[in-house]
């Protein structure tokens, strides 16, 4: 793939700016953001929103909402085309199934794309055995209240 867009001029090798402390940076700071942005992401559509509605209308409808609201979420992306929100969506969907197979499996650790498994509703961060903060409410499980 890299030789054919090298070979068609989509693909320009040129000289490597030199590494500098700002460019370091300004990757760390990035870095961060996106890690901030894709745990309140997880949080906020595969937290306690989606055990608790999963514990009112079932998972599966309710997997199948927050995938919806997920994909339409990001269409205020600069940018963004149907096909990027079908396959935000879709994301959302594989992670409800990998919440579901770790779910049904007991809670053990199992491979998810998303967090660590340990818990019926894995989040982005390991916090499992944290306490229970104030106004979350009992019917979320330790680990996905922030």
């Amino acid at each position: 793939m890299i030789g054919l867009l090298y070979v068609s001029g989509h693909l320009v090798f040129g000289r490597m700016p030199p590494l500098s402390l700002a460019l370091l940076g300004s990757g760390v700071l990035w870095a961060i953001a996106s890690l901030m942005i894709a745990f309140t992401e997880e949080n906020l559509f595969r937290g306690c929103l989606l055990f608790t509605l999963g514990r009112g209308i079932g998972f599966w409808p309710a997997a199948l909402l927050l995938a919806a609201l997920f994909g339409m979420a990001h269409g205020t992306n600069a940018g963004e085309t149907p096909i990027g929100l079908f396959s935000a969506g879709f994301y959302a969907l594989v992670i409800a199934l990998s919440i579901a197979y770790t779910r049904h499996s007991g809670g053990r650790l199992a491979f998810t794309p998303h967090g660590t498994g340990r818990s019926p509703i894995s989040t982005a961060l390991p916090i499992a055995g944290s306490p229970r903060p104030a106004g979350c409410t009992p019917h979320c499980p330790k680990a996905t209240c922030i």
